[in-house]
């Protein structure tokens, strides 16, 4: 499984069809749906797979927005931003973000 990288979300049966490169995979996707969909379209191409919305590529580690830092300054942000001190969080602050499945310590 760990070559198997590409892979295709199938929505009526919920899973991913998995393939080594695009060719693989679109040849995986037609047999899944000649067998499993015969309704659905089984003529995926190399090119026609990787243009659908379900398809998702290899990881090759996290997207840059994720790990950069926001915004344009230059200056280095910390825990709480810009701000100098953590937020006060009042007792009401507190059973509102429990109600929400929220933790704060």
């Amino acid at each position: 499984m760990e070559l198997e990288t590409h892979k295709f979300h199938c929505g009526h049966c919920k899973i991913f069809i998995f393939g080594t490169d695009t060719a693989r995979l679109a040849a995986n996707l037609n047999r899944h749906n000649e067998e499993k969909h015969p309704l659905e379209f089984a003529g995926w191409t190399v090119f026609g797979i990787t243009r659908s919305r379900h398809y998702v590529a290899p990881n090759n580690g996290p997207r840059p927005q994720y790990v950069e830092p926001f915004g344009t300054t230059s200056r280095a942000s910390g825990e709480w931003g810009d701000a100098k001190n953590p937020p006060d969080i009042t007792p009401d602050d507190i059973a509102m973000l429990e109600s929400e499945g929220i933790k704060w310590d």
